[in-house]
């Protein structure tokens, strides 16, 4: 605290300087701040407190909203604290408005205002990692909000406390404890700003490596991840400029610098903000497509091509005219209904890709009538399975429905263009799920020469390449379930196989298969039960959910060779065999009501294909199961 002659007191609580009695030289700061300089800075965080007001409540991001606007209000309760200073050098209500939270108002100001820009930028990586690829994450990304939020919390506390004790100081000894209670919280907020820093780049590496994250990457979410990169890079040098300002207290010589606090703590604020905004309305955009109107222009309406939307606007022999004279039925708005309340969330472990079948899918079938059939047809299939008095004439419903799909899908299979791959690639995994979950028959099955493979297996493998080259589908909402399946070819690719004694037990009977005559076929059988070892892996591993043994069951079937299905459509002893241990993947999702009861007829189907010698090389998997020879059950 200094002193002057006459009592007069420059500094602290109990000051009575002014300009008339003191010089300026004794004040604080040794400067009066500027007041235009002080008065653009608060425009500009006024106009961004504006933006990201507006832009929360459109976007309805309320979490990232509420730091922007804290920290956009203590900004300008700092920089009018300034502007107090101008006028009165001496007033210590107006430093403090830098520093702590004594106004004639309560407010926080300057030096902790960027605990809060802070805490925006960790909510919005997260968010980024759930739009680009999260299964590459080596955390959850809600490990960012439970770690680095505390973390602020804690620095916030420091600092804002370090402002209380030099705001209640009344010697200089108690105002320089203050300084180094804030100067700790301003180091805490720089360590956890490296390490958050680390983790941004690690992640940003790891995206290179997954086709489901480069898919994402489009330009204008590398412009806001550049400038994200940016916005964390400028709070870091605020914050270090902050800790050599006050590492020898409000006296030191750099505090009494206003070019070095307007070029490093004001301007890093500012630097990154309009280009912050800007970008980030263009990835939300992307993420959550503006309504557009469609001027109705063939091929596709100009509005759509200019923010890169699928067009709704379809070609006439694509998009199904409106039949006035057929009239859906009570049955059908019942399907409809018990489709979007039950049966659509049975689709998916993730709760994200269930909300879209929910929602988006259904919205798809109002515009789309094969897509609708589809939906009702596996929704009859779903309420017959609950519904016992009706399930014979639900089921009859079911193949009506299912039938229509088929009869109007089937002819555009042929003819896929950016305008109905995403609705085709939906009729594929509705019918996929229509051939699982329907009545289990003898008929089910291909009867390819003595072959027993079931229907399904071709569709899952015949859905990639209804839509392969199609690059629209990236832009329509259904990108969500093709996004999913690339992420999982990576996710599948990353993880080293384990060892499964039954498996290369298999293994070590299909290689002592001769080899004269026999080198394409041990090598398809191979094949198949090395990835049949990667689906096991993630079947059996404590360390995996719920989403990655869906990955298992499906990813097998892409990873198979078609002359390995050729062998299974011969009936080929060895083949069987391996699909045999198939059977106890799909055991483990029976929790799945689409797929109930598949485990136990394949074996059924298998066991009776196979000789005495080949069914001994499945003993396993039938144990596996709890199958009983002779026994099927749905």
């Amino acid at each position: 605290m200094s002193t002057l002659p006459d009592g007069l007191i420059a500094f602290g609580p109990n000051t009575n300087c002014t300009l008339d009695l003191c010089p300026l030289e004794a004040s604080i700061f040794r400067y009066r701040p500027s007041v235009p300089a002080n008065s653009i800075f608060i425009g500009i965080f006024g106009l961004c407190l504006i933006a990201h007001t507006i832009q929360g409540v459109l976007t309805r991001s309320w979490g990232f909203m509420a730091c922007m606007v804290a920290g956009c209000v203590l900004e300008i309760a700092g920089y009018a604290g300034r502007i107090v200073l101008y006028d009165n050098p001496f007033s210590f209500n107006g430093f403090l408005a830098q520093i702590s939270k004594y106004l004639p108002i309560p407010l926080i100001c300057i030096t902790i205002a960027p605990v809060f820009f802070c805490s925006a930028i960790y909510v919005l990586l997260s968010q980024v990692i759930y739009h680009l690829d999260r299964s590459i994450s080596r955390f959850d990304p809600r490990v960012f909000y439970w770690m680095f939020v505390p973390c602020d919390i804690i620095s916030l506390i420091l600092q804002a406390v370090g402002g209380a004790f030099s705001a209640t100081g009344t010697t200089k000894k108690d105002v320089d404890t203050g300084v180094d209670i804030s100067l700790a919280g301003l180091i805490f907020q720089v360590i956890t700003l490296v390490l958050f820093c680390f983790l941004f780049a690690d992640y940003l590496i790891l995206c290179r490596k997954s086709n489901l994250a480069r898919s994402g990457m489009t330009k204008a979410m590398t412009v806001f991840l550049t400038f994200l990169f940016l916005s964390i890079l400028l709070v870091l040098i605020r914050c270090t400029f902050r800790i050599v300002e006050l590492h020898e207290g409000y006296f030191s010589h750099f505090f009494r610098q206003e070019g070095e606090f307007i070029g490093l703590e004001s301007a890093p604020f500012l630097a990154p903000d309009e280009r912050r905004i800007s970008s980030l309305a263009q990835a939300v955009e992307r993420v959550v497509p503006k309504k557009v109107k469609c001027d109705e222009e063939r091929p596709s309406c100009r509005k759509c091509l200019k923010r890169s939307l699928q067009c709704d606007y379809l070609d006439g022999d694509v998009r199904t005219k409106p039949q006035t004279d057929i009239t859906k039925s009570l049955l059908d708005v019942e399907l409809m209904h018990h489709f979007t309340i039950s049966t659509a969330v049975t689709l998916a472990p993730d709760a994200i890709v269930r909300d879209l079948w929910r929602t988006d899918i259904p919205q798809m079938g109002f515009a789309t009538d094969y897509v609708l059939d589809g939906i009702t047809a596996l929704a009859a299939l779903h309420l017959a399975r609950y519904d016992s008095n009706r399930r014979d004439a639900l089921l009859t419903h079911a193949s009506l429905c299912h039938t229509n799909s088929l009869s109007k899908a089937l002819p555009l299979i042929t003819h896929v263009t950016s305008q109905n791959c995403s609705q085709l690639f939906i009729f594929g995994i509705l019918t996929l799920f229509f051939n699982l979950a329907r009545p289990i028959e003898k008929e089910d099955f291909f009867l390819v020469g003595r072959g027993v493979v079931p229907e399904w297996l071709y569709l899952l493998r015949g859905i990639d390449t209804v839509v392969q080259g199609q690059d629209a589908i990236m832009l329509s909402s259904v990108s969500l379930i093709y996004k999913t399946s690339l992420s999982a070819f990576d996710f599948w690719h990353d993880h080293s196989p384990e060892t499964f004694d039954p498996l290369s037990q298999l293994q070590c009977h299909i290689n002592g298969i001769p080899d004269a005559g026999n080198e394409a076929k041990k090598k398809a059988l191979n094949q198949a039960a090395s990835a049949l070892t990667r689906s096991y892996t993630f079947l059996y591993g404590d360390q995996f959910q719920a989403q990655d043994k869906f990955r298992g069951f499906y990813m097998w079937l892409f990873e198979i060779s078609d002359e390995f299905l050729t062998l299974l459509s011969n009936a080929d002893q060895e083949a069987l065999c391996v699909l045999a241990f198939y059977t106890t993947i799909i055991r483990e999702l029976e929790k799945y009501w689409w797929v109930q009861g598949w485990a136990a007829h394949l074996m059924n189907r298998i066991f009776l294909s196979l000789d005495g010698e080949h069914r001994l090389w499945i003993r396993w998997p039938i144990e596996e199961i709890g199958w009983v020879p002779g026994c099927t059950f749905r």
